[in-house]
């Protein structure tokens, strides 16, 4: 047998071919087996250096492994065999050799391969696409597909999985439709792997009800099904739907994964939906694996949203393995509920513990420093920040303006804007609201023109700052201006926030039938954010008819909830004053 570092080859490792000696597959393939590269490599290279012939199976099944091991050097040098034409190749030599470079990530290498091969069989094209897709060439990888089809190559299974994944932007959703059509001629489509790539294709474009169609009518759903619906739903805010489905799979005895836990812990956030919240943790329990950091910080993200504090540090304190995610989630959830003291307290126990802060860490820590209105505190953060070098990161700068603005620094905060690259719409997001806070409508006005002027992509942040800055200076008009220029001029969808400082502008100037009669036009789940506000200016304004029927709406929307019965019965107190001024008319 030959050994490592011989480089001779003894009598059990050839067979006789014609008279001529061969390197026996069989002896290749059984080191290939045990990932014996080199051994596999010697044994090849000493065969072809003594004259004998290397048969095109063994150079196969050592690139085979080189593609497992993501060894291209190792690959290049058996190519050069078959260049040399050592090694006569056959249809499996090509696919491997094809295959390698393709694993290693030399999209260009293997793309050379494939077009030199005289012969291109299924497995060729499905590799090249899937090469294509992996290296994010998803227009070249549905261009393959199509010449697939004019040089009559019959597509499997693997072949339409692969083209399906290409399927996203830039793609467009029409070639994907065609190819979805294309695929109903194959019986394929019930294909569990197929049906899954399909689901992902049309998650891809947002098509959730198009998504939903395939998963309805699949006789087998695994769990990457399930899990890619739930996910769907619950990153596309339906998160109702993310919970029913998955009430369903249990009901189905399907047992869920650790991204669905995920999926459906942030449903429960963003419904606040504390029960629900509980049944699933409860599951999770069950399931062992409560005490995943991942698991852990998306309970506490839960438990933050819904308000109950108390397991927000419960579930903090059960989990032995405490890293930067999980610490994260608790200053967050602290810094979130208001509770800016504690989050305080909590990061500074995260820095004994030599834990290591990230981006996301010092944002919600600079957040809470500026609920506490101390600049102080904010700069001892700031060296820290500065200490893990992070301090370009945009998201901490966009909380230091923050910081400063809220803080009464406009000096400052405009600094670190001068500082900063004028590519970020974040950041420019934060310089506008920050002037906004200040009643510095002009400045605000301004940085909004230089903005457009730098062709930034202004989004619906950015007209919260701008209707910010209207609403501190009682400029109705103006902020009617930038509402509609929102949705003509940049298409914009107005976001719930957008919606508040609207309604706010219109309470504040006494438009109270006109700011009530928008809420009517509105989704329902935005009642209640739009509701308080315009509660408030009811109060200001001393109208009793509008806070009346407002506060019905509220009642009938969350009759448990005490802050609606206190803000009115600041309204009606209010009631004896309107009497005695008899009928002045408080909306003139």
């Amino acid at each position: 047998m030959m050994h490592t570092g011989t480089h001779t080859l003894t009598s059990d490792t050839l067979i006789w071919s014609n008279y001529m000696p061969v390197v026996s597959y069989e002896q290749v393939k059984v080191l290939c087996k045990q990932k014996r590269l080199k051994d596999a490599l010697q044994c090849i290279f000493s065969a072809h250096r003594q004259g004998f012939q290397i048969l095109p199976d063994s150079i196969a099944e050592t690139l085979l492994l080189c593609a497992h091991m993501k060894t291209i050097e190792e690959g290049r040098e058996l190519h050069e065999l078959v260049r040399e034409k050592h090694v006569k190749p056959n249809r499996y030599l090509n696919n491997n050799l094809l295959n390698m470079y393709l694993k290693c990530g030399s999209l260009d290498e293997g793309k050379q391969v494939f077009e030199e091969m005289l012969i291109r069989d299924v497995v060729s094209w499905n590799a090249m696409i899937a090469g294509y897709v992996k290296s994010g060439y998803a227009c070249q990888a549905v261009e393959l597909f199509w010449r697939m089809q004019q040089e009559s190559i019959e597509p499997n299974e693997k072949t339409f999985i692969c083209v399906l994944m290409a399927c996203a932007p830039p793609v467009s959703i029409e070639e994907a439709a065609l190819i979805h059509t294309f695929l109903s001629m194959y019986s394929f489509e019930s294909d569990i792997h197929v049906g899954n790539a399909l689901i992902g294709m049309y998650l891809n474009f947002r098509l959730l009800n198009d998504a939903y169609f395939v998963f309805k009518h699949m006789t087998m759903k695994d769990v990457v099904m399930w899990t890619s619906m739930i996910t769907g739903y619950s990153d596309n805010g339906r998160w109702d739907e993310a919970l029913n489905l998955f009430q369903r799979m249990l009901q189905e005895s399907v047992i869920p994964d650790e991204v669905i836990f995920l999926s459906v812990l942030s449903a429960c956030a963003s419904l606040y939906s504390l029960r629900f919240g509980l049944m699933v943790h409860s599951i999770i329990i069950n399931a062992g694996i409560d005490l995943n950091p991942f698991i852990g910080s998306s309970l506490i993200n839960m438990y933050a949203k819904c308000g109950n504090l108390h397991l927000v540090h419960r579930v903090f304190e059960q989990i032995p393995f405490k890293d930067t995610v999980l610490w994260t989630a608790i200053v967050s959830g602290y810094e979130q509920q208001s509770e800016y003291g504690k989050a305080l307290q909590v990061f500074d126990d995260m820095l004994a513990t030599s834990i290591n802060p990230n981006e996301f860490t010092f944002v919600s820590v600079l957040n809470a420093c500026t609920g506490v209105a101390s600049l102080d505190l904010g700069m001892i953060v700031y060296s820290n920040i500065v200490e893990s070098g992070i301090e370009c990161n945009m998201h901490i700068a966009s909380a230091l303006i923050d910081m400063y603005g809220k803080c009464g620094n406009e000096e400052d905060m405009c600094a670190v804007f001068v500082c900063l690259p004028i590519t970020d719409t974040v950041v420019w997001n934060a310089i506008i609201d920050g002037l906004a806070q200040h009643g510095n409508s002009e400045s605000t006005f301004q940085y909004f023109k230089q903005m457009k002027h730098h062709g930034l992509e202004v989004d619906s942040m950015t007209f919260v700052g701008l209707l910010s800055a209207c609403n501190h200076a009682g400029l109705v008009d103006e902020g009617l201006y930038y509402f509609y220029s929102m949705l003509v001029d940049d298409e914009i969808k107005p976001s719930i926030e957008v919606y508040v400082c609207l309604i706010d502008i219109l309470g504040r100037a006494g438009q109270l039938e006109s700011a009530y009669a928008l809420t009517w036009k509105l989704p329902l789940e935005y009642s209640m954010s739009l509701y308080t506000p315009l509660l408030s200016s009811c109060r200001i304004h001393s109208n009793l008819d509008v806070a009346t029927r407002v506060g019905e709406s509220m009642i009938k929307l969350h009759p448990q909830r005490e802050s609606t019965y206190v803000l009115l019965s600041n309204v009606h107190a209010l009631k004896p004053m309107r009497a005695a001024l008899g009928t002045f008319d408080f909306d003139s």
